[in-house]
């Protein structure tokens, strides 16, 4: 799962300058404590920032609902950027406003006479809604658009949120490989200008090169997470370490090190993102049950993802964790119900990997941005492509196995017992 940062706003006596990329810092150095009872929209607003920064999504975002209806006192341009931190919020928090929203701060930032807010609240808005609305061609096409004009700014701070968009655009589309470069530009500029959201950057790339299979450049970017992690760091930077080594010990197919990690990234969880919360249970839940611990994997069965909605959940680990659970409890008619569901979700998968292929292969790329030249993004689409028709022929062999293997279990439990088992169709 890919994070959404924040940048560009100072606080100073109770006013928001909407073009400052340290907003984390610049806000608790002006302002040690939440305002008790704000007086002033700018002090509410001071209040969302802090509980921003201190990864508290809902709570900010709780503050940010009624200042929206009600924004008496603040400026145009803070208003617009009022509405970006709402989008932000409310996408990092799975909430299904974020799109709506991330809409409206487009609409307003048009009036900003604000050339970093537009592009800022356009990225927004092709990141939260396009590429979930099927409309890919036309996002990524506008993305690459706005690179050239955020390119002519020269503007460090909108290149960093280019990158960040760009790669989190990729990895919705399944493009892991391309979305970590993208993000490995984005953590150079991240470093380089001391970004308040450096953390949440190189977590995103360790992330993008997990899911692409590259564990060993994963562990090697994880190593420098853990030597750059300090007291002075967030409970929720804490736990993007300690989930980041998790994954890795899954993906590594080392299920005693996932069980070894799991208490300890489990009590740092802040509880506030329910896509985090159903991985956990996903990625600890198989574990137990390759290590047949079946009363650990019924507990993360039970109190996470019992009442999930199957033909909504895109997510292959949890599927698969969900299909694992059924079939050890012998429920075959919901186990089928979730490998289809499964098959479904890769084969989904696999027509976007075509779609997101054409649009890569006509666009035009800004390199002098976005440092991808359209050749290698082909060259990469192409292999990664390859990979993905091989994964589903393979996910549709397994599946006419599992079938088969179900009927012969069935037909012999019907010879041990009077009672016939049907399996619904």
């Amino acid at each position: 799962m890919l994070l959404i940062s924040l940048f560009s706003i100072r606080a100073f006596a109770a006013q928001v300058d909407v073009e400052d990329p340290h907003i984390c810092s610049t806000t608790d150095k002006n302002f040690p404590a939440l305002f008790s009872s704000p007086k002033s929209s700018n002090e509410a607003l001071v209040n969302a920032i802090k509980l921003h920064c201190s990864d508290k999504y809902q709570e900010s975002a709780g503050i940010m609902a009624p200042l929206l209806q009600n924004p008496v006192g603040l400026e145009v341009k803070t208003v617009s950027y009022a509405y970006i931190l709402q989008s932000i919020n409310l996408n990092n928090t799975d909430h299904p406003d974020a799109c709506s929203i991330a809409k409206l701060s487009m609409v307003h930032a048009n009036e900003s006479a604000s050339d970093l807010l537009r592009i800022r609240s356009e990225l927004n808005y092709f990141s939260f809604c396009d590429v979930y609305a099927d409309n890919t061609p036309y996002a990524l096409e506008r993305l690459y658009e706005l690179s050239a004009e955020a390119s002519a700014l020269e503007n460090d701070y909108i290149a960093l949120t280019i990158y960040n968009q760009l790669s989190y655009v990729y990895y919705m589309l399944d493009q892991n490989q391309l979305s970590a470069e993208a993000l490995e530009q984005a953590l150079l500029i991240s470093e380089a200008m001391k970004a308040d959201d450096y953390f949440v950057t190189l977590y995103n790339m360790i992330d993008a090169y997990l899911e692409s299979g590259e564990l060993n450049i994963a562990n090697q970017h994880i190593a420098k997470f853990e030597q750059r992690l300090t007291d002075k760091n967030s409970v929720w930077e804490t736990f993007l370490l300690s989930y980041a080594k998790m994954h890795h010990a899954f993906q590594a197919g080392d299920y005693e090190q996932v069980m070894a990690l799991s208490e300890r990234t489990n009590t740092l969880f802040p509880q506030d993102s329910s896509s985090f919360q159903q991985k956990l249970a996903s990625l600890q839940g198989i574990a137990c049950l390759r290590l047949n611990k079946i009363e650990c994997a019924k507990r993360h069965y039970e109190e996470t993802l019992a009442n999930i909605d199957i033909p909504s959940m895109s997510r292959p680990v949890t599927l698969e964790f969900i299909a694992m659970w059924l079939v050890n409890e012998k429920a075959w008619e919901k186990a089928s119900e979730v490998q289809n569901r499964y098959i479904a979700v890769v084969n989904e998968r696999y027509q976007k990997q075509q779609q997101a292929a054409k649009v890569l292969g006509v666009a035009k790329l800004n390199n002098e941005v976005i440092r991808l030249n359209a050749e290698k993004a082909r060259k990469q689409l192409t292999y990664q492509h390859e990979i993905n028709r091989l994964y589903l022929i393979g996910i549709l062999v397994l599946a006419g196995i599992s079938i088969v293997f179900a009927i012969a279990y069935l037909r012999v439990k019907a010879k041990q017992q009077p009672r016939v088992y049907r399996k619904s169709r």
